[in-house]
């Protein structure tokens, strides 16, 4: 069975750790590898947070307008991918078919607080 890789998301680009080290996370069900992802190191991190540090300058001084159209497009992405991302956590963590509805359930509170904080800036 072929199983995804997931890279890391750093600077709107999916790439993999510095290091080129991997995780594997299992399927409960079966014992075999459900995902495998790229192991972020401390220097990934330090990309990571560097990157975030000098892109919230740019986010605070957009007009609150702007920032609801961000918010309000990542809420839409959460809901158009909802089954896709609890059939995902489902697999990883072995959960039944009642697990995903509640993840699906919980993706879509998130998805409405998305909506409510567009509406505070």
């Amino acid at each position: 069975m072929s199983i995804g890789k997931q890279n890391l998301f750093i600077d709107g680009h999916w790439a993999p750790s510095e290091s080129g080290k991997t995780h594997e996370s299992l399927d409960p069900f079966t014992g075999g590898a459900a995902k495998r992802a790229s192991a972020a190191a401390a220097a990934d991190v330090e990309r990571a947070v560097d990157v975030a540090q000098s892109a919230f300058g740019h986010w605070a001084s957009l007009p609150p307008s702007k920032r609801r159209q961000y918010l309000l497009a990542a809420a839409d992405a959460a809901e158009a991918r909802a089954s896709d991302i609890v059939e995902a956590i489902t697999t990883e963590m072995g959960g039944p078919a009642a697990c995903g509805n509640t993840t699906s359930r919980s993706l879509r509170r998130n998805a409405a607080l998305l909506q409510t904080a567009s509406t505070k800036v």
